[in-house]
């Protein structure tokens, strides 16, 4: 048995265990061994145990969960039932969950999801996920609430840990406890939080900025913490925490310390220098631990560029718009929304992932009023005085914006954080600090409680959403209830462990709609059901899913033919994904005998026959020298292009490829498998159609197409170099 196979078929009963076990014990070890009380004691640290900010701590968190419930509309038992929101990314986001839920996948090893892309298992490796964690977290919530009480848990432990962060960071500041209140509200209730939600969940888990920030400051003092004082340790597990969790705010976390380490190192101070050195790399080296599957498994298989997606365009498309810190995109003050949409929202040429960064009222004071502090001390020329606040607001400023530093670093082909409009978290995290700590210092402390107590309210009215949860409930509560029905009438009628070909055929993950069908929506069924297997999911750019498209490009009797038998159970479609809602596809199932099982408004799926020996699809893609794909087409630009045909059996298959071969010029096409040439074509101008039997050893097999002359332009305005155009690709077994 190979590494590879041993990785792969890794599966602990319960990851949970691992932690009771383990993780516990040490920690029940380590308590007998520390006071944390003690260890927290002290003039920076005490403050957290007194008993006024132990009694605010957990009024805070209270009222969280009050206004949360009451804004949320989760303030019933059927209503925790139903998700905040069920659609893209939330389908996405509860998948991950549900695979960690059934044990499918487990932390840090090989992601191989055995309920979907059938007959197969969904390949989740080539998707670098940092943040596992959270899905992890929520799939076992989900064991014991269920995946949709579990996802609303979650993102209400995301408003609570928000706001007790930064309540926390602000006391250890000296803030004063009215304004760290008020701050901590504005923080947990923030517009990017809502904005975000549970269909980005790994976006609105940033309780740990704060505590990032506060370590950002202290490396960049001067003065050396020392390895052995409570200001290191706090300072490597935050750098922990962040390496864990969103990667974009790793990668300013790292920012943020890497300029503290590169003023050490120009102050000559190479020793304090280790400081923020050590602190980076315990960041990096939690990233690649959650991604050693990512990595182990593009080394062994070669790396997969289409499953991330990115381009520099997309750096523009998705960079941070100033405007969007200050115009929210809807307000109750109808004129500021009125006002937004008019002069910025509506007319603007790059729309990107628009709202989400408004600071709100409390955050824009204090962004105005760490600006004007900053240019206060320039043209003063006390620029010492300028706190290091004000030039991390201004280099996340000049690395976000479109055609900022972050564009700039993507031209020369860095091209993987493109959202940066995700940055204005930061700015919101660094203005809110700065601007509590302001009012503690030139507020009067007499003043302060009645101030804090009109702050709330102000905040709470400028930020809470507009329309409550309870008004989106309905809809999504008769999805999910009509999806789970589907579902579970479609597990009825089959038997355990069936498979289920899913139309259209969409790739996974990040792709266009198909019609009224967004992405993602394939994983409906599959949160509803238990021991079901569907063909959708595996991370596109590897072959193994190739031959779904084929297979759904076939008449309906040699599809059904086909499905049937490779094992095949049912065929399930989404009416969505169809100009005419799948009509003529079902009149053409009905008409081929094969009976409904199940059917909702939007979704139906029919029984198959499967094979009682069934065998396993192959797979046809194309690799190098070919030109992207034309209407049924393709051109080669290099004199060698080849096919690439996976046989996933152990055994030789025979088979038989038909293709038409086209040439701009005469020319040779050899035509070889596996290094053993099978033909010759003459092409000169001419349409060829060539059909030869072969034999495709188990694994990849590589079909070559040789020209004997160099590819030039075709003359008519194409700029490409091309040699000969493959139609008609056929391969039958």
């Amino acid at each position: 048995m190979t590494l590879t196979d041993w990785l792969c078929r890794i599966n602990p009963a319960s990851i949970g265990s691992w932690f009771a076990f383990g993780f516990v014990p040490f920690l029940l070890l380590l308590k007998e061994r520390m006071d944390f009380k003690k260890f927290f004691d002290g003039k920076e640290w005490g403050v957290l145990f007194r008993r006024e900010d132990v009694t605010w701590t957990a009024f805070l968190l209270f009222f969280i969960v009050i206004v949360w419930c009451w804004v949320a509309g989760r303030t019933t038992l059927g209503a925790w039932l139903t998700p905040i929101s069920y659609s893209e990314d939330t389908l996405l986001a509860l998948a991950n969950a549900k695979a960690y839920m059934d044990g499918d996948v487990h932390l840090v090893v090989l992601k191989l999801v055995q309920h979907l892309n059938s007959p197969f298992a969904a390949n989740w490796n080539d998707w670098p996920i940092a943040e596992e964690f959270i899905y992890f977290s929520l799939g076992m919530l989900g064991r014991v609430f269920g995946i949709f009480a579990a996802a609303n848990l979650l993102v209400l432990s995301c408003h609570l840990l928000a706001g007790w962060s930064f309540w926390l960071v602000s006391r250890l500041l000296g803030v004063g406890r009215e304004y760290a209140f008020s701050g901590a509200i504005a923080y947990a209730f923030s517009h990017y939080l809502f904005a975000r939600g549970l269909s980005h969940l790994t976006l609105s888990t940033y309780w740990h900025l704060p505590l990032a920030c506060l370590v950002s400051w202290w490396v960049w003092d001067r003065q050396a913490m020392g390895f052995s004082s409570r200001r290191w340790s706090f300072s490597v597990g935050v750098s922990l925490i962040v390496g864990a969790l969103n990667p974009y705010y790793a990668w300013m976390y790292i920012q943020f310390v890497g300029f503290a380490l590169l003023k050490r190192l120009v102050c000559f101070e190479r020793r304090a220098a280790l400081e923020p050195l050590f602190l980076i790399l315990a960041t990096i080296g939690v990233f690649v631990l959650f991604n050693l599957d990512t990595f182990y498994y593009q080394i062994v298989n070669g790396g997969n560029p289409a499953a991330v997606s990115r381009s520099l365009a997309g750096l523009e498309i998705y960079g941070l718009k100033l405007p969007e810190l200050f115009l929210p995109p809807s307000h109750r003050w109808d004129w500021l929304a009125g006002f937004a949409q008019a002069n910025y929202y509506t007319p603007t040429f790059i729309k990107g992932e628009l709202g989400s960064p408004y600071l709100g009222i409390f955050g824009i004071s204090g962004f105005v009023t760490l600006v004007l502090f900053g240019l206060y001390c320039l043209f003063r020329a006390q620029s010492e005085k300028i706190p290091v606040e004000w030039w991390q607001v201004l280099w996340v400023v000049l690395y976000s914006l479109i055609g900022g530093v972050n564009l700039l670093v993507g031209s020369a082909g860095f091209v993987l954080f493109r959202g940066t409009n995700r940055y204005g978290i930061f700015i919101l995290t660094i203005v809110l600090i700065y601007f509590v700590r302001f009012l503690t210092k030139h507020c009067a402390e007499r003043g302060a409680r009645a101030f804090a107590l009109v702050l709330v309210p102000v905040i709470l009215w400028d930020q809470l959403p507009m329309n409550s949860g309870a008004d989106s409930m309905p809809v999504v509560s008769n999805a999910v209830a009509a999806d789970r029905a589907f579902a579970e009438r479609l597990e009825s009628r089959t038997f355990p462990g069936a498979m289920v070909f899913q139309l259209p055929v969409m790739q996974y993950p990040e792709v266009p709609p198909v019609l009224g069908m967004k992405d993602y929506e394939h994983f409906r069924p599959y949160l509803f059901t238990k021991s079901l297997r569907y063909s959708y999911g595996t991370n596109k750019g590897r072959s193994d899913a190739a031959w779904q498209s084929e297979v759904a490009a076939l008449p309906v009797n040699e599809m059904i033919a086909r499905l049937e038998r490779y094992g095949f159970a049912a065929v399930y479609l989404n009416k969505k994904g169809y100009s005419d809602g799948g009509a003529s596809l079902i009149a053409a199932m009905s008409s081929a005998g094969r009976a409904v099982v199940a059917e909702s408004e939007e979704l139906i799926a029919f029984s198959l026959q499967p094979a009682s020996r069934p065998v396993l699809p192959m797979s046809t893609s194309f690799g190098s020298g070919w030109s992207s794909p034309e209407v049924g087409h393709r051109w080669a630009e290099s004199r060698k292009a080849e096919i690439v045909v996976l046989n996933p059996s152990k055994e030789e298959l025979h088979g038989t490829l038909e293709v038409g071969l086209r040439g701009l010029q005469k020319q040779t096409i050899g035509v070889s498998v596996n290094g053993v040439v099978k033909d010759n074509v003459s092409l000169d101008g001419n349409e060829v159609t060539i059909s030869m039997v072969l034999e495709f050893q188990p694994g990849a097999n590589t079909i070559l197409f040789s020209s004997d002359v160099t590819p030039a332009p075709p003359g008519n305005g194409d700029p490409r170099s091309l040699a000969f155009d493959v139609f008609g690709l056929k391969i039958s077994y």
